[in-house]
């Protein structure tokens, strides 16, 4: 089967959508299918693209301008609309898929303005609900600004490219029930599909032991985790907070580190030195998706209390924990709980309960056999859900039905 992509986000972007859609491309093309990917030009692309096994032809982007278009900057890549549209027919003729997979947020958003004039079956994934452009309490504006507003013509087009679709892939249950609430009438075209993650991380090798007695041995300072964009939104504040009420004997025995840049870098230090805890919480910065498989194996537990609800709509940094032997600390809302059962493979706290966070970090601290158990528990979630094998076949079955659909009703 020959399937064209067509994403905004692709690597080496930042980010768990660029490589996730890299991974489903991967997955597919590693299933024996002819892929073709269209996404958008970045710093590093032409680098990145030496190595893979399947074409991937880049659209302009303005050099300032963020990979997302939907906000910000991002708005002046929306100039060049006319050539993405272009583009993406000229493929079409030359390529002549079975199928178009259109990706991510901003690609679907792009879409919904030519989805009835490009005469192919296509597939689109949802990875964030569109539903948080109509958050907030309503104002009172006229009628000409309610229906010219970003967020109503953003909405628009998403409805556009989900109710053309023949399917519509749901990165979670939190998504398809937004989805769902938006587009009443498309429920039947809804598939819940999580993310892959990069079969490296299933791979290589634990160097430390696994082995319950030799772990128990282990006399060091216990490590919790977060792997997150520092933005003020993600939780990472509420872990600080609840350390910060440890008593001293605690923390002699353990450590936090932060992996990650962002526009709260600076207030997230300005509140550890606050409560001066500076030799306990490192700031490790940005690192490369390749290189944080040392980090989750350096920690006993990952941590990252978001309080985006349902903007959060997998959270890939859990998996990777999980195929690391992790538990982890998330909260109950979104996607997240797709992939933290509570008490079973981790903990799902309220947003912004710092006081349970607090209680989850010390049970795991005193149960060492519960938190080696629960990383074993991860592990194997991991390894029965989110493999790139897995959810690779559960795309292409579903592709696979989409393609037969349009077939019958053309018949």
């Amino acid at each position: 089967m020959k399937i064209l992509f067509y994403a905004h986000q692709f690597p080496p972007a930042k980010g768990g959508i660029p490589y996730s859609n890299y991974e489903i491309a991967k997955g597919l093309h590693n299933l024996g299918h002819e892929v073709h990917v269209i996404a958008c030009r970045n710093a590093a692309s032409v680098r990145f693209l030496n190595g893979i096994e399947f074409p991937v032809y880049l659209l302009p982007k303005w050099p300032f301008a963020p990979m997302p278009c939907l906000n910000g900057l991002g708005l002046l890549n929306w100039i060049f609309l006319p050539v993405y549209f272009l583009t993406i027919l000229n493929k079409i003729k030359q390529i002549g898929p079975d199928a178009v997979f259109v990706l991510d947020e901003t690609s679907n958003c792009f879409w919904g303005i030519w989805a009835k004039f490009v005469k192919k079956p296509y597939v689109s994934y949802c990875s964030v609900p569109f539903s948080r452009y109509h958050a907030g309490k309503p104002k009172r504006i006229s009628v000409v600004k309610k229906f010219l507003s970003k967020r109503a013509i953003f909405s628009y087009l998403f409805k556009m490219s989900y109710t053309n679709a023949r399917s519509v892939i749901c990165v979670s249950t939190s998504t398809k029930s937004e989805i769902v609430k938006m587009i009443p009438g498309i429920e039947s075209r809804l598939v819940v599909i999580g993310r892959s993650i990069d079969d490296i991380f299933f791979k290589t090798p634990v160097k430390k032991t696994q082995d319950r007695k030799n772990r128990a041995r282990l006399k060091r300072k216990f490590t919790l985790l977060s792997v997150s964009r520092l933005a003020k939104d993600k939780g990472i504040d509420d872990v600080i907070r609840s350390i910060a009420t440890f008593n001293k004997a605690n923390l002699k025995e353990f450590k936090y580190i932060i992996v990650g840049e962002g526009d709260a870098e600076a207030s997230l230090k300005e509140l550890v030195k606050f409560y001066k805890l500076e030799p306990i919480i490192h700031f490790a910065g940005g690192v490369s998706h390749d290189q944080l498989i040392p980090y989750y194996d350096a920690c006993d537990l990952f941590i990252l209390p978001s309080r985006r609800g349902i903007s959060e709509s997998f959270g890939r940094v859990f998996v990777e924990a999980a195929a690391r032997y992790k538990p982890s600390i998330a909260v109950n809302d979104g996607g997240m709980v797709d992939i933290i059962e509570d008490g079973i493979n981790g903990f799902l706290v309220s947003s912004g309960d710092i006081s349970t966070i607090k209680q989850k970090i010390m049970y795991l601290i005193e149960n060492t056999e519960a938190k080696i158990q629960m990383g074993v528990n991860a592990r194997a979630k991991a390894e029965n859900s989110f493999t790139s094998r897995k959810i690779s076949e559960k795309i292409d079955r579903q592709i696979a039905r989409s393609i037969n659909r349009v077939r019958v009703r053309i018949a």
